[in-house]
């Protein structure tokens, strides 16, 4: 996910290459009202370094949602709170996965398919909804056809 950017009340976040940063376990650099423009700032690293992340913004919070560590996909939850600079854990995902789809809709996160053993095996149908207020996950009914990663055309 390159490029993504959210906004909370206090401070205007601009994540480059969230998925290197997460895997290197580097920290996310953020741009505030302190900061000059074109320059960044070390933040506090997300606490297991993976790839293969996904990453959505709630109430100007960054939610990092599974990924690969050590070759296996896991189901690590981590929340980011720009305005104290620290993560959390938070419930993880009800299955392990990587490459994950995810979007949020009326303060909820909502996370599709992916896959379940890297790299690109096990396309899953599954879809879940993530509630903060109650740090908990719902299994929504799956999807018809899982994710599948598309083939390379011949010529």
């Amino acid at each position: 996910m390159d490029g993504a950017a959210f906004t909370s009340a206090r401070r205007r976040t601009v994540l480059v290459s969230l998925a290197s940063l997460m895997w290197s376990g580097f920290a996310i650099g953020a741009a505030d009202a302190q900061t000059p423009l074109g320059t960044w700032t070390l933040k506090s690293p997300l606490p297991t370094a993976r790839a293969e992340v996904a990453a959505v913004a709630v109430d100007g919070r960054l939610h990092a949602l599974g990924g690969v560590v050590d070759g296996k996909s896991v189901s690590t939850h981590d929340e980011y709170d720009p305005a104290a600079d620290t993560w959390r854990m938070r419930a993880p995902l009800p299955e392990p996965r990587d490459h994950l789809a995810v979007a949020m809709v009326g303060g909820k996160i909502y996370a599709f398919g992916g896959f379940a053993t890297p790299v690109h095996k096990n396309p899953s149908n599954k879809a879940f909804e993530y509630d903060p207020v109650t740090d908990s996950w719902r299994v929504l009914p799956s999807m018809k056809v899982p994710q599948r990663p598309r083939a390379a055309k011949s010529t």
